[in-house]
């Protein structure tokens, strides 16, 4: 634990949203303000970033705006502030939008603009009332450019005439009018608003000082393009990848009293069953909450997850439960391929780069809504500028939301809420028996599981009843990777546990009779059943050793273990465990 001694003496600022609340409520900050900086001294100044709800893109707006007001006394202990930063603390305009407070009706959408744009105008006398919104930013904009005219600007200590642009402009939820993806008729018109709203920026650029504009997605980023073509997208750009969100370091600098005092707690409560040191409460957290990447490179965790978790103690899903899976709903693979976002998804950076809403790759949605991230990145190869981008659900926290609220209902479409209840619980029995290696138990629950598939959604293929088994795996603490690729091929299944055990599964379905795959007949004697599941089980076992599945695993000081899973009907299930390597 790298505890700063400030930090642990402040409270954790959840639901601190403005820089001045942080300073009022003495909470603790963490310090973004070097990525700002290095933002304000670009060579370009015209910029946009998607990040998922919640992530902390109106605070990052912000710091922004105080630091462009020159408020230095509201970030003493930050990086700007440094003697290295060096930061002149010049005061300039600041045209601060919030789109989201408007909601998604295009007439609300226009009012909301002229009704923020007049009440900035009336402090400069300008009265604005009688414009559209286009026209009245621009009336705004060289308002407040004239303002700056005659008066000497001291700038690297040289003392520069006036005409240089002291306005900036931070929009905040840039694309929350066209969130509404299913009123298209709607969704046209505010589109048109927010064009003829960017195209009317456009024509005073060289009255701007800098443009900062967040979002949830990109989908919106046409309107952005045609009307304010030469903003740059640093959403993947490795420079800001954690400019929103929290680092492990950030986290353990920041917050590592706090994670010490749960920890004392739980010990001090004689909770040692739920993993109480230091380093298992963090590791923990990381599971949950971490994950969230966007170069693959630097990973970041969830603060709103963090913070409610450091105020209870207790790991829920606290970021999924504040909006729910809106956009799970509307942007799913069109294939209906339920497990296709837990098996991982390899996609190219130009498919994330579009921008229509109606060709949009659901991907790309899922991505920068948070229900995804990158994984890793690897190059084309052929010289161009292209990446190729491994994306998986990043953390628990998702994981678990999608299996419990959607995924179950889609796999059980026949089930009551009581009886998806009851899924889960089963799921989550399973996941213990299955992290214990209890081999009778978790054969058991796992025929359960299967015979609750409705038979009109069965398929008695190895593929099936292989994907099937996934969502009960994402109940095991730890990380789950579906169709690993090794040199030998792809395993059905991997699990890390956060206890350092590694499962590599393989799963076979039985045929009966004349080499057709269907299910064991109910009349089939119980000898029969069982030569059947022992043969599945040893054909399993062959793979997985054969093939070399595992031989990556081996050497890293963990337990290695084999599991064959056998299924011959939905009756009949057959899970062994099998020590492949020792935790030393």
């Amino acid at each position: 634990m790298k505890e700063n001694y400030l930090a642990s003496k402040k409270t954790i600022g959840l639901g601190n949203i403005e820089i001045a609340e942080f300073v009022k409520n003495h909470s603790i900050y963490v310090d973004k303000t070097k990525a700002i900086f290095d933002l304000f001294h670009e060579d370009f100044n015209r910029f946009y970033i998607t990040r998922p709800r919640r992530f902390g893109k109106t605070l990052l707006i912000s710091a922004m705006q105080n630091i462009l007001l020159g408020r230095r006394e509201l970030f003493q202990d930050c990086y700007i502030s440094s003697p290295s930063a060096r930061y002149d603390w010049k005061s300039s305009h600041v045209i601060r939008l919030d789109l989201s407070s408007y909601g998604m009706d295009a007439d609300k959408l226009e009012l909301g603009l002229l009704e923020d744009l007049n009440e900035m105008g009336a402090s400069f006398g300008v009265e604005l009332k009688r414009y559209s919104s286009g026209q009245a930013i621009i009336k705004l904009i060289k308002t407040l450019h004239e303002s700056y005219r005659d008066i000497p600007l001291p700038i690297n200590g040289e003392v520069r005439n006036a005409d240089i642009p002291q306005v900036a402009i931070l929009v905040d939820e840039y694309d929350y009018p066209l969130f509404n993806l299913r009123d298209t008729v709607n969704q046209e018109r505010t589109r048109q608003v927010l064009h003829d709203f960017f195209t009317a920026i456009k024509s005073v650029f060289d009255k701007v000082r800098f443009i900062f504009m967040t979002g949830v997605t990109k989908f919106s980023g046409l309107t952005i393009s045609s009307g304010m073509n030469s903003l740059e997208d640093i959403t993947f750009n490795p420079k800001y990848s954690s400019i929103c969100g929290f680092t492990e370091t950030e986290i353990d600098v920041n917050f590592g009293s706090y994670i010490g005092s749960i920890s004392t707690s739980r010990s001090r409560d004689g909770n040692t069953g739920s993993l109480s040191s230091y380093e298992d409460i963090f590791a923990q957290i990381m599971d949950w909450y971490d994950g969230y990447s966007w170069d693959g490179r630097k990973f970041v965790i969830n603060p709103v997850s963090l913070l409610n978790f450091l105020r209870s103690g207790q790991f829920k899903r606290y970021w999924y439960e504040t909006g729910g899976p809106d956009f799970l709903e509307q942007a799913h693979l069109k294939d209906d391929d339920y497990f296709k976002l837990f098996r991982g998804n390899i996609a190219f950076k130009s498919e994330m780069m579009s921008t229509q809403v109606n060709t949009m790759s659901p991907l790309s949605i899922l991505l920068q809504t948070g229900y995804l991230t990158i994984d890793r990145t690897s190059d084309m190869g052929d010289g161009s500028d292209d990446k190729v981008y491994l994306l998986t659900i990043p953390n628990r926290e998702v994981r678990r939301s999608y299996a419990d609220d959607y995924l179950i209902p889609k796999l059980f479409p026949l089930a009551s809420d009581a009886d998806k209840s009851g899924i889960v619980k089963r799921y989550i029995d399973f996941a213990n028996a299955f992290r214990a290696c209890d081999a009778e138990k978790t054969s058991e629950l796992m025929s359960y599981i299967y015979a609750d598939i409705a038979h009109q959604t069965t398929e008695h293929t190895e593929s099936f009843y292989a994907s099937h088994l996934v969502p009960a795996l994402y109940y095991i603490n730890g990380v789950t990777i579906s169709q690993d690729s090794s040199g030998g091929g792809d395993a059905d299944c991997v699990v890390l546990t956060l206890e350092g055990k590694i499962f590599v599964i393989e799963v076979k379905y039985q045929t009966y009779g004349n080499g057709k795959v269907r299910p064991v007949p109910a009349d089939a004697n119980d000898k029969k059943l069982k030569r059947l599941l022992d043969n599945g089980v040893r054909l399993a076992f062959r793979q997985i050793f054969r093939r070399g599945y595992a031989l990556r695993f081996r050497g890293r000081g963990k337990e290695v273990i084999a599991v064959a899973v056998s299924v011959a009907g939905r009756i009949g299930v057959k899970i062994e465990f099998k020590t492949i390597e020792r935790k030393p």
